[in-house]
């Protein structure tokens, strides 16, 4: 309870703090965070070492650094978007209007969303449901240990009207009809704990397990995939461009989503390193961690 209390005071604080000054202290922390042994940092600088083998040490330091940056700045605007409104949020996080989905919204068609770790994502479920108003919106998560705050967190996170799903839970509520479209949005870059279910891409020249859950469901469904790609256009500011993965109309195979949206997610990565959550062990199953 006590933790519960203390986070929910920290919470409103954020509601009198401006963005410039959540953004002096993320430079300032990011800068500390790269000088000595902070979260994660040596898998950090492994998996750079990985993806961009060639890279120079200066380089390496600078996209580290950033890399705390991007981290620091996602979680105060994270916590600033529980008391900021949402309308004023659509203007920092401009989702790209594909006429595509339009058409598939009138014709109620469902569709399954990828995203990554990468920019914002949290934003993206705040916006999600304003921006696209005819799709009901489902969002899959991972629970928070502290019950309480789990709550508290999912009631902000689905406050514009998305319905949020626990990994855990069954598949009904992604099964079940609506009276709108679904939009199944999945945060699928994760290490899969079951590497016997993952399905293999190859990712930055190696072979990498990836979640099946996405691409399984999406074959079930037989839906179109789109795939979210954020730019963080300046502090606070993000473009989220729209690509369409798989149309099973043009007779797009299911079975190669998952290569499709890693080959997309690494060209993103090559052009905005820092952007994206180094600290997953990304490549666990390929390489030792130290």
């Amino acid at each position: 309870m006590l933790s519960y209390l203390l986070f929910r005071v920290f919470i409103f604080t954020f509601r009198f703090i401006p963005f410039r000054i959540l953004y002096f202290f993320s430079s300032l922390l990011s800068r500390v965070a790269g000088l000595v042994p902070f979260y994660r940092k040596k898998v950090i600088e492994q998996n750079l070492s990985i993806a961009f083998p060639t890279l120079a040490k200066r380089d390496r330091k600078r996209i580290i650094r950033l890399s705390y940056q991007n981290l620091f700045d996602i979680v105060f605007e994270s916590l600033k978007s529980f008391s900021y409104d949402p309308q004023k949020l659509k203007e920092r996080y401009r989702i790209e209007i594909q006429p595509q989905v339009l058409e598939w919204a009138k014709e109620k068609q469902d569709l399954t969303v990828m995203a990554a770790h990468f920019g914002n994502w949290e934003w993206g479920a705040l916006v999600l449901p304003i921006v696209h108003p005819s799709f009901h919106v489902i969002g899959l998560i991972k629970p928070m240990r502290n019950k309480r705050i789990h709550k508290y967190v999912a009631s902000k996170r689905s406050m514009t009207g998305s319905q949020l799903q626990s990994i855990y839970d069954d598949h009904a509520p992604l099964l079940k009809k609506y009276e709108r479209a679904k939009m199944i949005v999945y945060i699928a870059d994760q290490n899969p704990s079951n590497k016997k279910k993952a399905v293999m891409v190859d990712f930055f020249n190696t072979q990498t397990p990836c979640l099946h859950g996405a691409q399984s469901m999406a074959k079930r469904l037989n839906t179109p995939v789109i795939h979210l790609k954020p730019k963080r256009v300046s502090r606070g500011y993000y473009t989220v461009a729209v690509t369409v993965l798989i149309d099973p109309q043009k007779g797009d195979s299911h079975d190669q989503l998952m290569q499709v949206y890693m080959s997309e997610l690494e060209e993103m990565i090559q052009e905005q390193p820092q952007d994206w959550l180094w600290t997953h062990k990304r490549w666990k199953h390929s390489y030792s961690y130290k």
